[in-house]
């Protein structure tokens, strides 16, 4: 049993009193809305309004600036004058715009006040303060009913002191205070350590998303290649103000979208986006022909810059600086355009062709001659449909500090509310605060981002083209000689460079290697040959080893079988010894496809390799067969009945 459960045990066995809040109470003034029986005294503190509250303000005070809203302060004895304040006291505000438990406050020691509504106990051995205010949040919500009102709102005094408020011994209530001082110690901790990981996350994650979508965009010789223009229908700009129309007039209420409105693949409109009339909006319609699908590039000052239009443009254009492209919708996806755009690669290229002088820009005839990398629709279709998703990642990072924080706050609000329930609960379950932080603090955010490319790249693609070395380990078996073998005499198979019989040398009592893998002959006249390797077994030393890293990327079985088909391009056949050593195993690459493709293409070569099998055990016995009845027919040929 816990601390504070044995206190209520001992101090508490029938059951916590709960009384009024007027009757443990003071507060600053007299309500007109509450019996005079329930206020015989106040304590008046005198209050500021926000601003004059916070004109006070200086760095080296030591006097509290108890607003009603977030901010915080301090000012010295000699500026606050007449309006300083001494005492223990917990407030709530006067006039609210966010919830109570938000704004409500405890302070102890010299203060100024803006427009609280202020509390203290009237006899701290009966009610400690800083229980009070534990209190008063963790009714907060029922608190914030009693406020009326539109905008700012004020509150029903009289519900407020007639709530009732528990009343332990002090030795529970200083116990409750302990435990959630440290929650609130902890919960501002962690957000302040959640706030600089999330920084940290969310610069992680954006290099992240930018190494794979650079590594997606990266196309190797067997994706063609084609200038801009042929994949478009047509490339536009905008129009320039000066010499057709002006901005900002009287009845202008349509945008003027510039390369600053330009932001993260969309069009983000604000108060300081220009605006123009309607005879405006339509000269630019006339010359840049907005649709939803196409792209937009800044061509001009920052270049770069792309967007997707993804809403019908009804009320805005673009300026001159900004180009619009409408792809080829059968050769061309406009947000796989956009994200090709923005590789490093690409900003490169597109560097190279700029001109001008003090401002920059790229010319048309320039822009329609860019090379741009053309896969099929469904690749390209895929890669945006895992960069959208990488965005979107980046992005809810942008919330997720709020949401963590929120969580945090939950969980002790949770808790400071089963601490300050008094019903009939026997026991009350507490945290260790080490083991909390343990617990609630482990998130793994370790990943294997080269397996996450492979599997990304073969979600896209199709497949991914990788070195052996890239995807296995590679080792060599050791000396084992026939007269080990005689004298190791066991179960465990011995592979060397023959390939009769598989490969079997003979068995031992020792195993080097128990799994799956793949093996190849690395010396002598059979190099390069490739066998499949399961269970315990041996190899010698003119033998190679692959061992896969990863099973869910390659499959040590289709392996086997690309190997098996390729493995023999890269036999050195020099000085009379054929080799394939590790080095230049290491170096074949293999195309990877998908997990499924790749068991779908183990199935049907399991399946032949079966037939293939079958036929050549039952060769001989066809051939028998075939050469017995050529023989009958042979002889039979060439029996001839003699003449009479």
């Amino acid at each position: 049993m816990n601390n504070l459960s044995a206190l209520i045990t001992e101090l508490c066995p029938n059951g916590v009193e709960y009384v009024p809040l007027w009757s443990v109470t003071i507060w600053d003034k007299r309500f007109n809305s509450v019996d005079r029986i329930k206020q015989p005294t106040a304590i008046t503190y005198p209050y500021l309004l926000a601003a004059d509250l916070f004109a006070m303000q200086q760095e080296n005070g030591d006097v509290f600036l108890l607003s009603t809203g977030e901010q915080t302060g301090w000012t010295t004895e000699e500026i606050a004058g007449k309006y300083l304040c001494t005492g223990e006291v917990v407030t709530m505000p006067w006039g609210k715009t966010r919830p109570v438990e938000d704004c409500a406050k405890y302070y102890r020691g010299k203060f100024v006040t803006a427009d609280n509504r202020i509390m203290t106990s009237n006899n701290t051995s009966v009610l400690d303060n800083k229980y009070l205010y534990y209190w008063f949040i963790s009714v907060g919500k029922v608190v914030d009913t009693f406020y009326r009102g539109s905008g700012i709102q004020h509150p029903d005094m009289a519900k407020v002191l007639d709530l009732q408020i528990p009343i332990p011994p002090l030795e529970i209530q200083h116990e409750i205070v302990r435990i959630l001082d440290t929650f609130t110690e902890l919960t501002a901790e962690l957000t302040a350590e959640l706030t600089a990981e999330l920084t940290a996350e969310l610069t992680a994650r954006k290099q992240q998303y930018a190494y794979y979508r650079d590594k997606l965009l990266t196309f190797e010789s067997r994706t063609t290649w084609h200038s801009l223009d042929d994949l478009i229908i047509s490339l536009n700009t905008g129009l320039n103000p000066r010499q057709f129309f002006k901005l900002n007039t009287e009845d202008a209420h349509n945008y003027y979208v510039t390369i600053r409105e330009i932001q993260n693949g969309t069009i983000v409109i604000s108060d300081k986006t220009d605006k123009i009339n309607d005879e405006a909006l339509q000269l630019c319609n006339n010359r840049s022909h907005l649709e939803v699908g196409d792209v937009l590039f800044s061509g001009t000052g920052t270049i770069g810059e792309t967007a997707v239009i993804t809403e019908p443009p009804t009320n805005w254009n673009i300026k001159e600086g900004v180009y619009v492209i409408k792809p080829r919708k059968d050769r061309l996806n406009s947000r796989y355009l956009m994200y090709i755009l923005r590789t490093d690669a690409m900003r490169a290229a597109i560097s190279k062709k700029v001109a001008g002088g003090t401002v920059k820009s790229i010319p048309m005839g320039e822009m329609r001659k860019l090379q741009i990398p053309v896969p099929t629709l469904d690749v390209q279709n895929r890669l945006v449909t895992v960069l959208d998703n990488f965005d979107a990642i980046c992005s809810d990072l942008n919330i997720g500090l709020p949401a963590e924080i929120e969580a945090r706050k939950k969980q002790y609000e949770f808790y400071r509310d089963q601490l300050l329930t008094f019903a009939a609960q026997d026991e009350i379950v507490l945290t260790d605060r080490q083991t909390d932080r343990q617990t609630d603090r482990q998130t793994d955010r370790q990943t294997d981002e080269y397996n996450a490319l492979i599997r990304l790249c073969q979600y896209v693609f199709g497949y991914v083209t990788l070195e052996i070395s890239d995807i296995c380990n590679i080792s060599r078996g050791k000396v084992i000689s026939k007269t080990d073998i005689m004298e190791q005499v066991g179960t465990y198979p011995v592979y060397s460079s023959q390939t009769e019989n598989n490969g079997e040398l003979g068995k031992i009592d020792s195993y080097m290697f128990d799994g799956e893998y793949v093996t190849w002959t690395t010396d002598g006249a059979n190099a390069g040959t490739v066998f499949y390797r399961y269970g315990k077994f041996n190899i010698t030393n003119v033998c190679g080893l692959l061992s896969v890293m990863d099973s869910s990327v390659l499959l040590e079985k289709y392996l086997f079988y690309f190997l098996q088909k390729n493995a023999g391009k890269y036999v050195n056949a020099g000085m009379g010894n054929p080799k394939l050593m590790s080095n230049v195993m290491a170096s074949i690459k293999i195309d990877i496809p998908s997990l499924s493709e790749q068991k779908r293409i183990i199935a049907i070569l399991d399946h032949f390799s079966t037939l293939c099998t079958d036929l050549t055990s039952g060769l001989p016995a066809e051939i028998e067969a075939r050469q017995k009845q050529y023989e009958y027919y042979r002889d039979n040929l060439l029996s001839f009945t003699p003449a009479d």
